[in-house]
């Protein structure tokens, strides 16, 4: 399985200790957006044979942290940093996946300004079919949401 690194345009996987293991349920990611400095908390992947979310996107001051959970190493890493301007959203931060042989990257988002939410849904898929060793059980309600807004523009 490959494995995610820092590349010279990436940050180093950051991981984090105060959440849930193994993921949320839908009820912690309700209160956390009843909570504050949480402006937002959306599911991004659902881990459908332990019916909790394995992926999130938690926004504090307009700046999203989509976060995963890493079943292999047991604990959460932050996966991109999302500044959300006025104007556009602009990559932070973003890990890396190289693969163990070649060393070479096979998932990478460079740091710019002006991606689309689209491109950002498609990286996220794309390291969690990466790093995961089998994504049939995994929902992308990323999907879903995409869909939503899409009407919503209509």
């Amino acid at each position: 399985m490959p494995d995610p690194h820092r590349s010279a345009e990436t940050t180093p996987v950051v991981t984090l200790d105060s959440l849930p293991d193994g993921g949320f349920s839908t009820s912690q990611i309700d209160s956390l957006n009843d909570s504050e400095p949480i402006e937002l908390a959306a599911p991004l992947v659902i881990d459908l044979t332990m019916s909790r979310i394995s992926h999130v996107d938690l926004v504090f001051d307009d700046t999203h942290h989509f976060l995963g959970w890493s079943t292999t190493k047991q604990q959460w890493e932050r996966l991109l940093v999302v500044k959300d301007t006025d104007d556009e959203l602009v990559v932070e931060s973003a890990v890396a996946v190289s693969d163990d042989e070649s060393g070479e990257a096979v998932v990478e988002l460079e740091p710019h300004g002006d991606i689309q939410t689209e491109n950002l849904v498609d990286f996220v898929w794309e390291y969690v079919d990466c790093t995961y060793s089998n994504t049939d059980h995994l929902y992308n309600a990323m999907d879903d949401a995409l869909e939503e807004l899409s009407r919503d523009d209509q």
